[in-house]
């Protein structure tokens, strides 16, 4: 896409058959939002700070939703890591999307009942370096599975 604008115009066509949550960003525009989809209605938030999403809608109303345990208390988790942060630099960052604190409903997902979904891929996206890096198994256990990428 050309611009946030046209990214927003290209996953919100009418008559769209399925929601999903989306979070578009520009380098050139030093912007982020998240954009949540569904079939007959859409909201775009700018994204100021930092923001964490599960696995449903937050900011799209009227929709019916079951928001399951893992979710939830994913979400849960995460503000609280990230409310009690001071910097968030990308080993921040990585210390909450990685967080396995509670066994059951870790951040980072390893198909371990009751959850039974892993958690494919983490990305880290840096606007300040305009470097992209995409961790293909667990950012700190594993660094050397990490994709590199330049957003110039």
């Amino acid at each position: 896409s050309q611009s946030i604008e046209d990214a927003i115009d290209r996953i919100t066509p009418p008559d769209r058959a399925a929601g999903f949550k989306y979070t578009i960003g520009s380098v050139k525009q030093r912007r982020i939002v998240n954009v949540e989809v569904s079939p007959r209605q859409h909201i775009v938030t700018e994204i100021k700070g930092t923001d964490f999403r599960a696995n449903h809608y937050i900011d799209l109303n009227g929709i019916e939703q079951i928001i399951g345990p893992s979710s939830r208390l994913r979400v849960k988790r995460a503000t609280s890591l990230i409310n009690g942060m001071d910097t968030f630099s990308n080993s921040d960052i990585l210390n909450v999307l990685t967080d396995q604190q509670n066994p059951e409903y870790p951040i980072f997902r390893t198909a371990q009942p009751p959850d039974d979904m892993a958690t494919l891929v983490t990305c880290v996206f840096d606007l300040d370096t305009k470097q992209l890096a995409i961790y293909y198994g667990h950012p700190i256990k594993e660094e050397e599975k990490c994709s590199p990428y330049s957003m110039r």
